[in-house]
Order: structure tokens, then sequence, then C-alpha cells
């Protein structure tokens, strides 16, 4: 204690060495008010310990203009990627928007894969049933055409395609005569159209066409076609194609 001053020093002194606690309108202690900080009571008596967090639900007003020094993105939690992308509450689309995206974007089933396939007579995948041929003819697109040179009801062979989800029309250019069988077309292993290839006499370039062939999934298919029984008036199963063409329509 300072010595030899005026008495009215000592008091001032003296009452600066009363704590904060000491005062009479603060809380007792600081037991239980760690990272708290100080504020007016709701009575205005008094100080209290109060917490810091400050959340948007504290305000009364809630508008971004009312929200002082606060940007509209700011009070947001940082949860955009899972709000706005990948099937979030709020997904935003950039689907019709020009230009280019900062990050590589994965695109959505339906958007992807195949949309119109021709397949020609020379590029089976695998044989199922039977022996195939491929053979010149000058008279059939592509101046060829793919048969079954077994001749056997059952015979078949396939391709692998990959087709998006959506719907689709088949188109086959072939030929018909009094030794062909009724074709018949799977994916994977559901039929999905069948064209009576039987005429007499022989018809050249003939088109056939299935619409409304409807693809649930996207994904790689297997696209089978064979020879399913004869027309009564047929005397073999003999089935022929030079091309084949999948288009996507919806």
């Amino acid at each position: 204690m300072a010595t030899g001053l005026p008495d009215w020093f000592s008091r001032v002194q003296a009452e600066m060495l009363f704590l904060f606690l000491d005062l009479s309108d603060v809380p007792a202690d600081y037991v239980g008010s760690a990272l708290k900080g100080v504020r007016v009571n709701a009575a205005e008596s008094g100080l209290e310990f109060a917490s810091l967090a400050h959340t948007l639900a504290s305000h009364t007003t809630k508008a971004h203009a009312e929200l002082t020094n606060v940007t509209s993105d700011q009070h947001h939690a940082e949860n955009h990627y899972t709000r706005h992308e990948a099937g979030g509450a709020d997904e935003i689309s950039v689907e019709g928007l020009l230009g280019l995206l900062a990050d590589p974007q994965t695109p959505k089933e339906d958007l992807i894969g195949e949309g119109h396939i021709n397949i020609f007579s020379w590029n089976y995948d695998s044989v199922g049933q039977g022996a195939w041929t491929n053979a010149l003819d000058p008279y059939m697109f592509c101046n060829g055409r793919a048969y079954n040179s077994s001749n056997a009801n059952g015979d078949n062979i396939s391709w692998k395609v990959y087709l998006a989800k959506g719907a689709y029309t088949l188109r086959v250019a072939t030929l018909t005569d009094l030794a062909s069988a009724i074709v018949d077309f799977d994916i994977d292993g559901v039929e999905v159209a069948s064209f009576d290839l039987y005429s007499n006499p022989r018809v050249d370039n003939v088109i056939f066409t299935k619409t409304g062939i409807v693809i649930a999934a996207s994904g790689l298919k297997t696209l089978r076609m064979r020879a399913d029984g004869h027309n009564d008036s047929s005397i073999g199963w003999y089935a022929y194609f030079s091309v084949l063409a999948l288009w996507r329509t919806v």
C-alpha cells in the first residue's frame, strides 16, 4: 500500500483492488461459466454470464437484410454439396446452361449410354446355337447377309450392347423366302420383337420394324436373334439379316 500520500488516493487504490465478483450486481463466482460472456440480465438489474453462441434462431427477425454485417450465405451451414448436389434436398440443375462447369459432373443415369446403334452382319458377339455364315449378296443392303447355315430351329446369335434407359425402336433389314423361320429378338432374355421371314417367292431388302421397346435401366444388355419356329408354309428355319438398328425415341 502506498504511504505518505493523501488519504483520498489510498481510498481509491483500495477500491481498485476489489474483484469483479465482489460487486453486488454480478454472479457470485465463475463456476460453470467457461467461455461465456457478460451481459445485462433480462430484468436490467445486474450482469450475468451467458453463452456467446449466436444462431439465426436467436434473432427475432431472420431476414437476410436484417442481419447486420452478415451476408446472405454466411448464416447458412456450409453443407452446400449435400443440399444442392448428389440428390440433395435442394438440388440445383445446370441442364440447359451454356459454358463449362468448373468441376467434373456425374451425368444422370437416363442421360448416358447409347442412343443409336447399327449392327452389321459380320460383327456378332457370340453364337448360342448353330453355325452362322456371312455371305456376299449384291441384292442386299451393304452387299451382304448373315444367316444360320445349320438351318435349325433355335439357332441364335447375340450381341453385347449398351442401352440407356428409355424407349427404343428396332429395325431389321433382311430377306424373306420359302425356307425362312420366324425370327425373335430378345433383350436380356425377354422377347421384344418377332418377325415372320417367310415368303414365296424370295423378296430382298425387306424392312421389319418394332417400336416401343422399353429399357427400364441403363446398362450393358444382351441382344439376341433366334429362329423360333416357322410359318406353316415354310420348309426351313433360316434366319437372315444384313443390318440391325436400335435407336432411342424417349
